[in-house]
Parts: C-alpha cells; sequence; structure tokens
C-alpha cells in the first residue's frame, strides 16, 4: 500500500545517501519546488499562502499547513489534507517536518507515516545557499 500511495503522490523511489538538489522559482503569487534524490524522477510541488497558512500542492495531494516558529527554526503543523480534493482523515497522517539554522543554510527533516500502512517519505539534511 505505500508504494502505490508513493507512486499516486508522484514521490520518489526509495533510496539512502544519495546527492540532492533543491530549486526553488518564484512565479506569480507561488513557489515552485523541484526536489532531485539522486536518480529518482523529480518530485516537484507548488507552494502557496492561504488564509494564514500554507498550501502544498504535490500531484494530486493538498496539504494545507501551519507554520509554527520553535527553537530558532520553524514546524509545519499538519491542518488538512486530500487527494483530488477528497478531504483524507488527518489523523491518520503523521507529518514531521520542519527546519533549523545550521551552517550556511539551514537543517530540516520531513517525515509522514500513515496509519495502518507505515512510512511514505522521509528526508532530511541540509539546505545551503548556493555561491
Amino acid at each position: 500500500l505505500v508504494r502505490i500511495a508513493a507512486l499516486a503522490a508522484r514521490l520518489p523511489s526509495s533510496q539512502q545517501d544519495v546527492p540532492t538538489v533543491v530549486t526553488i522559482e518564484a512565479r506569480d503569487g507561488h513557489e515552485v519546488w523541484t526536489r532531485k534524490f539522486g536518480t529518482a524522477a523529480p518530485m516537484r510541488s507548488v507552494l502557496r499562502a492561504q488564509g494564514g497558512q500554507l498550501v502544498e500542492q504535490l500531484g494530486p495531494v493538498t496539504m494545507q499547513f501551519q507554520i509554527m516558529a520553535r527553537d530558532g527554526g520553524m514546524q509545519w503543523e499538519l491542518r488538512r489534507i486530500s487527494f483530488l480534493g477528497v478531504p483524507l482523515p488527518r489523523r491518520c497522517f503523521h507529518v514531521q517536518a520542519g527546519a533549523e539554522p545550521g551552517g550556511r543554510g539551514y537543517r530540516f527533516l520531513v517525515a509522514v507515516r500513515v496509519t495502518g500502512m507505515g512510512e511514505l517519505i522521509r528526508y532530511e539534511g541540509e539546505l545551503g545557499v548556493p555561491d
């Protein structure tokens, strides 16, 4: 089930310790984030502010987050999630997402577990600012 859910959400295949490139493009009122993990197909999402929250569109999945300041960094708290516009039970999705200052950029962790299915995605590292 995890593989089917990951495929439906257009998440990258499982890999460990691979080079990662993140590109953020500011566009008309939103940002397009493209994450390239090793040899996997790029993972693209569109982020925009809406009603004081952050909305991320990842393929057919839409997530709405409240951004909270914590310990000099920030945490993304999942408020709503839907698939093809159909609301999903938030209590089934355990999202850990946040960033804190580190090195020349910030350290981040993103992990999503689904009750009854297991870990859907997890990635972490340091996002630096190019010279």
